[in-house]
């Protein structure tokens, strides 16, 4: 079996073009999720007709994920005396931001460039797992929406002797979040 995209066939060169074009699909499924998620908005349980059966777990497995709660960059502010750096003069507070939510295959697909290759295979992965569980050994773990980009941040820290220091640490404060 060869899957393929049909948005990535080459169509500059013709060599590899028909390449591609001598594949003959065995099926197509089309799936329209405007119509899942509307559904799964309203809370409706899903009629299944024959043959439908495992499109019907998929939405209960969509519905448990949470397709409408994207992977996103959240406010987060600790107090570092709180978390016991009590040499920490300043900030005495601090957002670092985290990240937040999901990262479901609808997610995933809707906006490609904040996930990486392993992410989409994984989702993808889940989705099928899904579909049909027997087939696997093992189940494929969804992708998890972590930090991609961060900022730096300056703290000054007392030491024993009341000698202070500016240290610039690296990697401290969360920019970007993306699924991985």
């Amino acid at each position: 079996i060869t899957l393929l995209n049909p948005a990535e066939v080459p169509l500059e060169q013709e060599v590899r073009r028909q390449k591609y074009l001598n594949f003959q699909p065995l099926m197509v499924v089309f799936l329209n999720d405007e119509e899942l998620k509307q559904q799964l908005k309203k809370d409706e349980k899903p009629q299944t007709t024959q043959g439908e059966g495992n499109f019907s777990a998929l939405r209960g497995n969509m519905q448990r994920r949470s397709i409408t709660s994207p992977c996103r960059l959240e406010n987060f502010t600790i107090t570092f005396h709180d978390i016991g750096l009590v040499n920490v003069v300043v900030p005495q507070q601090l957002n670092i931001r985290q990240c937040s939510c999901s990262c479901s295959h609808t997610f995933i697909k809707r906006r490609q460039a904040e996930a990486n290759n392993h992410a989409k295979i994984m989702a993808s992965a889940s989705v099928y797992y899904t579909l049909q569980p027997e087939q696997w050994t093992q189940e494929p773990v969804q992708p998890s929406c972590v930090p991609i980009r961060y900022s730096p941040a300056y703290l000054i820290l007392e030491h024993e002797d009341n000698a202070m220091e500016l240290i610039l640490y690296s990697e401290f404060i969360v920019e970007e979040c993306g699924c991985r």
